[in-house]
């Protein structure tokens, strides 16, 4: 019996010695950086793209009111639209000396196609739970003026 016991001790001691390397098995996308009228097609676009994903924003957005193209925030209602493509949101984003600013991460659902237009609503997600996930690789995507 000493002998089972010493073994078994013995081996957990190993493994408790051995480095243990988390892979990370999940990829979150983070963009950053800076969106005005050229580049907010682009910013929905990818937003659609990760419809049911995590995706995760540091950014900020001009306020833009053109024909085919809106950032306007409200009260804390955010409406981007670029073309075919409507983003919208509560309390997703701040005013900030004239800009849209979004700081955290979300998750893009489907609302459904309204006259032609593609609507998608950001569900925000607990910061804590992507950051302090060892699983989680956070890959940046920038976007520039």
């Amino acid at each position: 019996m000493g002998l089972l016991r010493r073994s078994v001790f013995s081996g957990l001691g190993m493994a408790a010695l051995s480095p243990v390397v988390a892979k990370a098995s999940v990829t979150v996308p983070m963009l950053v950086g800076e969106v005005g009228a050229p580049n907010l097609k682009r910013l929905c676009a990818r937003i659609a793209d990760a419809q049911d994903q995590v995706i995760g924003m540091k950014l900020t957005v001009e306020n833009i009111s053109l024909p085919r193209l809106k950032a306007e925030i409200e009260e804390g209602d955010v409406y981007l639209f670029a073309e075919d493509v409507e983003v919208v949101g509560t309390d997703v984003a701040i005013w900030l000396h004239g800009s849209i600013v979004f700081d955290g991460f979300f998750i893009p659902k489907f609302g459904g196609m309204h006259q032609g237009t593609l609507s998608y609503g950001l569900a925000p997600v607990d910061e804590a739970l992507v950051r302090l996930n060892s699983e989680v690789r956070l890959v940046e995507e920038r976007f520039s003026l």
